[in-house]
């Protein structure tokens, strides 16, 4: 938590906004919950703007949808103007939300950078919806992708390497109590590896979230 409070205030005393883009999955609950017990006086939400490093093509009330759980365990809970939510647009053909959620990226933050981009670890080493042998992990002009998913028969919307690794700080949100997610991530702390999409990720501070220990 300090580490996330420490790049907040850095932010705020920089350009008086802090830009954030949260991980879906089911592992960060926890740390969302205590993020919504933050006091007043430790955070300013109207000046957070919150993104999503990947979506799923489904409507944002669905059970499986990313916005949604981000919604349930902490946006619901905070004093956040809707204007700083920006959610993928779904209800778009993959390509086109992709693109979409670029420009809107860019309208926001200009030529700064994400201050801080929360990422899961899949059991096949994936992270944000950059999984294995997929398309999008070679994508380098681009911040945002459509990405199939073979596996999975599904389109998934993602944030890119170049824009993952631009950020100032990227922090990996992970479970160690699950045996299969501590084998994963030990394997992805131990350096690069082409086949675990997630050891590639490379911007100058990675940090480590273990919510068992929340």
């Amino acid at each position: 938590m300090e580490k996330f409070l420490t790049l907040y205030r850095e932010a705020i005393k920089n350009r008086g906004l802090f830009f954030l883009a949260l991980s879906g999955g089911k592992t960060p609950r926890k740390f969302y919950a205590k993020l919504a017990e933050l006091p007043e006086r430790e955070i300013d939400w109207s000046k957070v703007h919150f993104f999503w490093s990947d979506e799923r093509m489904v409507a944002h009330d669905n059970a499986e949808s990313n916005f949604r759980m981000a919604y349930d365990s902490l946006i619901s809970k905070i004093k956040i103007p809707v204007e700083n939510i920006h959610a993928v647009r779904t209800d778009l053909p993959p390509r086109a939300a992709a693109v979409e959620y670029e420009n809107e990226i860019k309208k926001i933050l200009g030529s700064v950078n994400f201050d801080l981009i929360l990422l899961g670890i899949g059991p096949d080493g994936h992270t944000a919806s950059l999984f294995p042998a997929t398309k999008a992990l070679n994508k380098k002009l681009i911040f945002v992708a459509n990405n199939f998913v073979p596996k999975l028969n599904a389109w998934r919307i993602t944030f890119t390497f170049p824009l993952i690794n631009a950020s100032r700080c990227v922090m990996f949100v992970v479970d160690e109590s699950d045996p299969q997610k501590a084998e994963i991530t030990a394997k992805i702390k131990k350096g690069p590896d082409p086949n675990l999409p997630a050891s590639l990720v490379k911007t100058a501070d990675i940090e480590w979230l273990d919510v068992s220990k929340l």
